[in-house]
């Protein structure tokens, strides 16, 4: 708490700085102090000694919180209030002061408030005008400071003084920092105005006796008021130790807000720290599935390639297969054409075989069918997981929290679905080497024919038999005028044709 007090004239300016000790001496050090400069002739503030008050004017600021205001003020009222009804004179004095009387008291009337009209008598030596509680004219108006203005009581008159560097106290519409009022000005404070008066110089009731009942007035007065500002002392030491606790708590407090503060300070710097790593890693992870999904569909592609060139390399075996067989077909038409009668029994088992042959074509054809279709829609579900992955990774843009998760699953389903291209694959490679074999047995079983029809023309040299026609297969007549050799080679041959069935049936 800062007070500074100086005196009218500005020549002399003191601030004291002091703390409120839980004792009752430290208020009246400071009122002693406080009275000390502003009566120089009282020699302390609760002895018994006679008081002399000081014959100029003074002014004081009060530099604290407004919750304090109220009972700081109150005090130097009191005391002044006091130190002006301590008008006791010693008896050299009152030889040299015999003339001396109090001047008539100010009355301000309110010309511009909440009450026009109403009087304000000012009593006591100091009167503070501003929006605090405790001011004695308490003025309720944001543009009022707390303090704004004090009155004081001088020989001269009464002095009213602006406590702030401001133009809110004016004296007959001009703005003024200190002035002494006069009857008929107009002081103004803010949007307030008073008319100012005095009252006439006079005696009263308690100047017209005697002088010791009045001398025995005072002192029960002074002991009434002493009664008073002690209790009023012991209020506000209660009040500075409740204010001293409360301050005590309240940086306890600020020290544990301040730990807490720093705690989660660090502990969100430590959480920062963690998330930038953790988004590095994310980043990093994420380079590195590209990485591999790259990597795959490059493999998916090349596997791709290869199975449309198995394919091709298919459907070429298979027509050559065809052109194969039809030549095969055609020689054998041609060599039983050449035959005999006697070999149309052969060569109706060889039609039957044709035939034979010609379902197990059309078997393998619906096969070669199949195998297409499968390989269609086995291309078709590839296209169809390239579009999901496109769509996935469109996605994976906006859903990073479920790449791990779909890139798992779809790396299942690519497994499956390698495992199938291969599982495919080995299929297409069992079905070429059974094509190949079915390809050396029917090799192998036409040279047989060959060798077999050479060693039968070679053993019948002399007979020849006219060559059927093929429309007339199934109606001619066999021959019956064939020599004892030549029917022991028919036996021969009926032989080999039925054991050719059983190969066939067997293949």
């Amino acid at each position: 708490m800062y007070i500074t007090v100086a005196n009218a004239s500005g020549s002399e300016r003191f601030v004291f700085d002091f703390v409120a000790n839980a004792s009752a001496s430290a208020y009246s050090s400071v009122a002693n102090l406080l009275l000390g400069f502003l009566f120089p002739h009282i020699p302390k503030a609760f002895s018994n000694s006679p008081v002399y008050r000081r014959q100029h004017t003074f002014t004081f600021h009060l530099h604290k919180r407004r919750s304090s205001c109220y009972w700081l003020s109150s005090l130097v009222d009191n005391f002044l209030t006091l130190s002006a009804r301590m008008q006791v004179t010693s008896p050299k004095s009152m030889a040299g002061q015999a003339d001396y009387g109090r001047p008539g008291q100010c009355i301000l009337k309110v010309i511009n408030g909440k009450n026009p009209g109403t009087i304000k008598t000012l009593t006591s030596a100091v009167t503070l005008l501003g929006e605090e509680k405790g001011c004695d004219i308490r003025l309720n108006s944001p543009q009022i400071e707390q303090l704004q203005c004090v009155i004081v009581e001088t020989p001269q008159g009464f002095m009213v003084r602006n406590l702030y560097d401001c133009d809110k106290v004016k004296v007959n519409g001009e703005a003024m920092e200190q002035a002494v009022l006069h009857t008929g000005d107009e002081l103004s404070v803010g949007p307030f105005s008073f008319y100012v008066e005095y009252a006439e110089a006079g005696m009263s009731a308690q100047q017209k006796l005697a002088p010791e009942d009045h001398l025995e007035e005072e002192r029960q007065a002074l002991r009434a008021q002493a009664a008073g500002v002690a209790a009023q002392q012991s209020a506000l030491l209660q009040e500075e130790l409740r204010l001293l606790q409360l301050e005590k708590a309240l940086q306890e407090k600020e020290k544990q807000l301040g730990l807490h503060f720093q705690e989660k300070h660090l502990r969100q710097v430590q959480i920062q720290r963690t998330l930038k790593s953790r988004f590095i890693k994310l980043k990093q992870q994420e380079t590195a599935l590209i990485g591999t999904m790259k990597k795959q569909q490059e493999n998916l592609l090349s596997q791709t390639d290869a199975a449309r060139f198995a394919q091709i390399r298919y459907e070429k075996l298979r027509n050559k297969l065809k052109s194969r067989k039809k030549t095969i077909a055609r020689r054998q038409l041609a060599i039983l054409a050449t035959r005999n009668t006697a070999i149309d029994e052969s060569m109706a088992k060889l039609s039957k075989e044709y035939e034979h042959i010609v379902k197990e074509r059309k078997s393998l054809a619906s096969a070669q069918e199949l195998f297409q279709s499968t390989c269609e829609t086995e291309n078709r579900k590839l296209k169809e997981s390239y579009d999901q992955l496109d769509s996935e990774q469109q996605q994976r843009s906006f859903k990073a929290t479920t790449r791990e998760i779909d890139l798992l699953h779809r790396e299942k389903e690519l497994s499956a679905k390698l495992s199938l291209l291969d599982h495919n694959q080995l299929i297409l490679e069992q079905n070429e080497k059974h094509w190949n074999t079915y390809l050396t047995r029917l090799k192998l079983e036409e040279e047989g024919l060959e060798k077999r029809i050479l060693n039968l023309r070679e053993k019948l040299p002399d007979c020849y038999w006219p060559l059927p026609n093929t429309d007339s297969v199934a109606t001619h007549q066999p021959i019956f005028n064939i020599p004892a050799d030549a029917a022991a080679l028919m036996i021969q041959l009926e032989g080999m044709a039925s054991h050719l069935d059983d190969q066939r049936l067997v293949l």
